[in-house]
């Protein structure tokens, strides 16, 4: 590893962000102590640490948070992002004739 910075930290718990040097892949864990011993999740990101922090700070995603967001995946994207797609071209539909039955 690079470089491992711990984000967060509480008496129980610290939440770690961790980089490679050889590939790059960074990852983060929650990491939690008790007294039955020590537990680690882990997650493969490609968040960098400020990006974490910010997400760690926000605000809880809400189920109406979660509705809205399936309902949006319901339309075409193009739809749900206001992205209004070109019109296609129609073709000819005349008959071409080979040059070989000639």
């Amino acid at each position: 590893m690079d470089r491992a910075l711990v984000l967060s930290e509480r008496k129980d718990a610290r939440l770690v962000h961790a980089t490679c040097r050889a590939c790059g892949a960074s990852t983060v864990a929650l990491m939690a102590f008790g007294e039955a011993g020590g537990s680690t999740v882990g997650l493969v990101t490609d968040l960098s640490h400020d990006d974490v922090l910010r997400f760690h700070g926000s605000r809880r995603v809400s189920t109406d948070d979660v509705i809205e967001a399936h309902e949006a995946f319901r339309e075409p994207l193009s739809k749900a992002l206001g992205i209004i797609a070109p019109k296609r071209r129609s073709r000819a539909k005349a008959r071409v004739r080979s040059r070989r039955a000639a």
